[in-house]
């Protein structure tokens, strides 16, 4: 409500920019509630006023919140969501924003990952991995690490996802982030389980299964 008051003020009092800014996380909020349509709708309205001024940086964001819209498993529009964030990704090539380039890799190869093209989603992650170590950033490299050895127990690969899941678990464990060490500590369990390591294997999942618990984490419960 609130900030559709302020798109209303906004357009009365000719400010587009800030009717544009209110748009955009009025269309944020709305995908969070599942209401696809309408949050399309504003996010789109945002990015062409941000294409008019030629606010690049603001452009660029709401272009990446529409292929977020096209690519959430809900609306499946996997395509069309690749084809948006392979947008993103070329303005921040030319531009040199590896972090940004990387964190758009990884939107891809998850993306990639839904639509069972896995071979793909792993060179696009392996990519993802590079832009994240060329920039130090420990947190994201872990993660991007439990997400390729996720996909290789999808692909039947466990041998191959254990020494993943076990490096994305110490890297977890190093950038002190507790929820992505339990996240992390599901993937190894279940590479051990499928290499017939049952009891190391109930040792993860228990301790995983305690902090989701704590935390009322009903999806990963």
């Amino acid at each position: 409500a609130d900030y559709s008051e302020a798109i209303a003020t906004s357009d009365k009092a000719e400010m587009p920019g800030d009717a544009a800014q209110a748009r955009a996380l009025r269309g944020e909020l709305l995908h969070n509630q599942g209401r696809y349509a309408e949050g399309l709708r504003d996010m789109q309205a945002a990015y062409r006023h941000y294409t008019a001024v030629g606010n690049e940086a603001q452009q660029s964001y709401a272009l990446n919140a529409i292929a977020n819209f096209y690519a959430d498993p809900r609306v499946g529009q996997y395509d069309k969501a690749l084809q948006y964030y392979r947008q993103v990704l070329g303005g921040h090539i030319a531009r040199r924003r590896r972090g940004d380039a990387a964190t758009t890799r990884y939107n891809i190869a998850s993306t990639m990952e839904r639509k069972g093209e896995y071979r793909e989603a792993l060179a696009e992650f392996r990519a993802t991995l590079s832009g994240y170590e060329a920039e130090g950033d420990t947190g994201m490299i872990a993660d991007t690490r439990r997400a390729m050895a996720a996909m290789l127990l999808r692909m039947k690969r466990p041998a191959e996802a254990l020494p993943l899941a076990e490096q994305a678990l110490a890297g977890a464990q190093n950038a002190d982030d507790v929820n992505l060490v339990a996240r992390t500590r599901v993937i190894r369990g279940s590479a051990l389980r499928e290499l017939g390591r049952g009891e190391e294997a109930i040792v993860e999942l228990d301790a995983a299964q305690a902090y989701f618990a704590k935390m009322d984490n009903l999806r990963f419960l």
